[in-house]
């Protein structure tokens, strides 16, 4: 049994030093690419890549630097564990781990699609997702002022005359 899972470890270690390799090429020939492009060329992806990264952190992306060529890039990742939820006095704060699982640079191009890839390029750490609530956002609170009560009523009453009744 010992001896299997030495050569388990073996074989497993073997695919990350794999997978570390395909991806340090990877990123070499991404940095090539950036590095080829005249400075305006470099300027403006890099400058497309920040306000990229600004728009794409409102829609649950984690902003880090590319590995590559040093511009915004954006990760996204799966929840896990629980999420912790604080009262302030501003609302209601809800932060959730996130594990890393896809990498995108728009100014240079790179993709990476696993956790192990990322880990390899120095981008998968975990992160923290932050998100501030109102009181009636958070617990889906209606305030009977904003609404219109007809739309609610004539849902009901769809509904209610779809079902059959008997009577009898």
């Amino acid at each position: 049994m010992a001896e299997d899972a030495v050569a388990a470890r073996g074989i497993l270690q073997e695919a990350k030093d794999e997978i570390k390799k395909r991806v340090e090429i990877s990123i070499a020939a991404h940095r090539k690419i950036f590095e080829q492009k005249t400075e305006p060329e470099r300027i403006a992806a890099a400058d497309n890549s920040q306000r990229q990264g600004a728009e794409l952190a409102h829609k649950r992306h984690h902003r880090v630097a590319c590995p590559a060529c040093k511009s915004v890039a954006t990760v996204q990742g799966e929840p896990v564990g629980r999420e912790r939820v604080t009262v302030e006095d501003d609302g209601i704060r809800v932060e959730q781990s996130i594990a890393p699982r896809t990498f995108q640079c728009s100014a240079c191009g790179l993709n990476l699609k696993s956790y192990v890839e990322l880990d390899a390029a120095g981008v998968g750490a975990a992160y923290t997702r932050t998100t501030q609530y109102s009181p009636e956002e958070y617990y889906g609170l209606v305030n009977p002022d904003d609404i219109d009560p007809s739309d609610y009523v004539d849902d009901v009453l769809k509904i209610l005359n779809a079902q059959e009744y008997d009577n009898e």
